[in-house]
């Protein structure tokens, strides 16, 4: 069987303070999806995720440090995902905290969208 593996770089601009810890996606229906890998970062500072197997909350990945995600300061974010994800057909979309862009999603067969933002949440 093919994994599937998708690729989505986006940049994060928010608008309030954030403490977080992890991410989740929303998959499409019946697709078991999870985000696989994640890497958030800026010019100072990064922190990893990564999917330790269906077991536990296998959903969830969790940062490998605390993150503070301030306001007035853009982040970039990178997400591979097992499944995929349900997406919004939109470049850009705003939040209660602030901006999603996109950079890039590239899909199982290598074709590379810069409008496709996959539904996730960032917990803390």
């Amino acid at each position: 069987m093919k994994r599937i593996i998708l690729l989505t770089y986006m940049l994060l601009a928010m608008s309030s303070i954030i403490m977080l810890r992890g991410d989740t996606i929303y998959p499409c229906e019946r697709t078991g999806g999870h985000t696989e890998y994640a890497l958030i970062w800026n010019a100072t500072w990064c922190a990893e995720a990564s999917w330790k197997g269906y077991e536990d909350d296998w959903m969830n990945i969790s940062f490998n440090r605390t993150v503070i995600l301030m306001p007035y300061e853009t982040y970039n974010i990178m997400m591979k995902t097992g499944s995929y994800p349900q997406i919004h057909h939109t470049n850009e979309l705003e939040t209660d905290v602030g901006k999603i862009r996109c950079v890039g999603f590239v899909d199982v067969n290598g074709r590379r969208y810069e409008d496709w933002i996959p539904a996730f949440k960032l917990y803390g």
